[in-house]
Formats: structure tokens, sequence, C-alpha cells
């Protein structure tokens, strides 16, 4: 995923998605990177909150 951000030369164009209530996954890694990179921070709250402001409302940094 890392590499295909770096092809792409963005960052900023993935954000995280499921299926939910769809079970076709059963692992339990769904995010191919660990949890703790900064492609992954960007991937799971910067992009989402940058593409839909209206989320920054429901955002625990924003309220703490």
């Amino acid at each position: 995923l890392e590499r295909f951000c770096e092809q792409m030369k963005s960052d900023e164009m993935v954000l995280f998605s499921t299926d939910f209530p769809h079970w076709h996954f059963d692992g339990d890694e769904a995010l191919p990177i660990g949890a703790d990179t900064p492609l992954a921070r960007k991937i799971l709250w910067d992009n989402p909150l940058a593409t839909y402001p209206r989320l920054k409302a429901l955002s625990p940094e924003v309220a703490a």
C-alpha cells in the first residue's frame, strides 16, 4: 500500500472503508499496513476528515 501511494505520488487519495454489515472478509488485518504508521493515520483519520468536514464534530481528537 505504501508503494502504491508512492507510485501515485499522493497519500491523500486513499480512505478506509468497510463493507459492513457484509462479512466477506474474515481476517483481522483489514488495513495491510501497521495502524501506527503515518500512512495509516492519513488513511484512517486525516483523509476522511479532509474529505468530509462534518466528521470533525465526531472526531475524538477534536472533542478532547
